[in-house]
């Protein structure tokens, strides 16, 4: 006999309106999967298969709410399903989301028609005092091993020892009083094939990730970070206000006297004015207008070197900037954003694999906006793209960060914060710690960057990439403005007092 446990999936009315997790595109099968709670928008489970707490509160615990016996009996035939105890569960946690998750332990499979099937379609029923009352599964969806597709759009799901499924439930149940409430069940309808006896048990899935604390630093003292440079851990800072003048027009701009190796065709201008056309605002005065075009993959290349702004490479740092999607920005591919390098030009980037010796790299990264289906449709989740000793392949993979902060919408500001510690030689305890807005969005403390000392931090590499080698396939706008280098925390700019 297998033990399957069916869990509850609750999240916080604070963080959106419905259910983080997604059935996905029908075509790109995008939503819930093993990894992620929705793979368009790169929300991760923090382990494979979902988060779940059990009866007493333990993480992936053993104690279910509840518990019933699904009979091995290959015809079609409806099951009840006792969920009350969950309903005491959210009564008690009133900020809670409501859905439920399935999982499979000790054998057995067992599958059910799912909420896309024509008339056999799951529901919840809740007795009161003086009605029974139906509630719909508004969507559901499957994981299994051998697939990272999400497969929310097929008429049946199933449940095994390595096979997993969700379900969310029609929230207006909450309307009721649990008081009135003396049965309460999940009413799912069988196929006919069934694989053994299964017992099904309810549980409760942990929370999104979802930190919403803002972090403040250096540049709360700092107002518009005026003078920030003042600050004895900060080594640079770059805020585009300088202006173009007839005495200084042949020279230099302030902003690129620093910023070394950039591509001749590179695109790039500095805006102030703010434009209706293309729903443009400055930060506060100016912005660095990057432009990719389908001429190209690169709208801005450049590095700052430590070298040059300290005198020697350090093996940890701070970078902070901030960071505006234009109103026509849409990616046909991932891409990459600014962050810390070390490749020497030997390794570390380019397909050129790092070994611990010749390179290193954790660039900023930015997937494809969420598809219309994901509840963050059209946002745009950003990462790191890391080449590290450790990684299997040439080329480097994308650590996507966490929660709902790192998911941009265009036409707004974020200030985007990044942490690197390189590792000790001989141990996997580098750091990638990020923030957006001051929320902390990632933090990773098992990365291998080196196996040699000679391997430091060689710069922040002020990188905006298209792809792989997918070019645009139209043109389109990004701004960057306020950044600062800093050996402690520079945290959000404080726009005024």
């Amino acid at each position: 006999m297998r033990l399957l446990l069916l869990s509850l999936l609750f999240l916080s009315h604070s963080l959106i309106a419905q259910v983080y997790w997604s059935q996905g595109s029908h075509q790109l099968k995008d939503g819930a999967t093993k990894t992620y709670a929705d793979r368009s928008a790169k929300i991760p489970w923090r382990k494979p298969f979902g988060d779940f707490l059990d009866k007493n509160g333990t993480p992936y615990g053993n104690t279910p709410f509840s518990s019933t016996v699904i009979k091995d009996i290959d015809r079609s035939r409806v099951e009840r399903i006792d969920i009350l105890p969950l309903l005491k569960y959210w009564a008690r946690h009133e900020n809670s989301y409501h859905g439920i998750y399935l999982k499979g332990i000790l054998g057995g499979e067992a599958s059910f028609y799912s909420s896309e099937h024509q008339n056999k379609k799951p529901y919840i029923e809740i007795t009161t005092n003086s009605q029974r009352l139906k509630f719909a599964i508004t969507r559901d969806t499957s994981f299994h091993p051998s697939t990272n597709k999400s497969l929310g759009h097929f008429d049946v799901f199933s449940v095994s020892g390595s096979a997993a499924s969700l379900l969310a439930i029609d929230p207006s149940f909450q309307a009721l009083s649990l008081k009135n409430i003396s049965r309460a069940q999940l009413v799912l309808t069988t196929t006919n094939k069934q694989h053994r006896a299964i017992t099904l048990g309810t549980f409760a899935v942990a929370a999104i990730d979802n930190k919403q604390q803002t972090k403040l630093g250096i540049a709360k003292n700092f107002p518009q970070d005026l003078k920030i440079t003042s600050h004895q851990a900060v080594i640079f800072s770059e805020d585009f206000s300088a202006k173009t003048s007839l005495f200084n027009r042949y020279k230099t701009p302030r902003w690129r006297k620093f910023l070394t190796q950039i591509p001749d065709y590179s695109q790039y201008q500095l805006v102030g004015t703010p434009i209706n056309k293309s729903k443009f605002t400055p930060l506060l005065t100016q912005a660095l207008e990057l432009t990719f075009t389908p001429k190209g993959s690169l709208a801005l290349g450049g590095m700052y070197k430590f070298k040059q702004l300290l005198g020697y490479e350090p093996e940890q740092m701070y970078f902070r900037y901030y960071l505006r999607l234009g109103d026509k920005w849409q990616p046909r591919d991932g891409g990459k954003l600014p962050g810390f390098a070390g490749t020497y030009n030997k390794g570390g980037w380019g397909g050129r694999k790092s070994n611990g010796f010749n390179g290193w790299s954790t660039r900023g990264a930015y997937g494809l906006p969420a598809s219309a289906n994901s509840s963050f449709s059209g946002a745009t989740p950003i990462g790191n793209y890391v080449y590290q000793a450790k990684s299997d392949g040439n080329y480097g993979y994308v650590d996507f960060w966490h929660g709902t902060a790192p998911k941009l919408e265009r036409n707004k500001w974020y200030c985007i914060e990044q942490f690197v510690k390189l590792n000790t030689v001989g141990k996997a305890d580098g750091v990638i710690r990020a923030w957006v807005n001051g929320v902390e969005a990632f933090n990773k403390t098992d990365y291998e960057f080196r196996k040699t000392q000679q391997l430091k931090i060689e710069s922040v590499w002020m990188n905006f990439y298209h792809g792989g080698t997918t070019k645009p396939n139209k043109t389109y706008r990004v701004y960057i403005d306020n950044i600062v280098i800093a050996h402690d925390y520079i945290g959000p700019m404080v726009i005024g007092r």
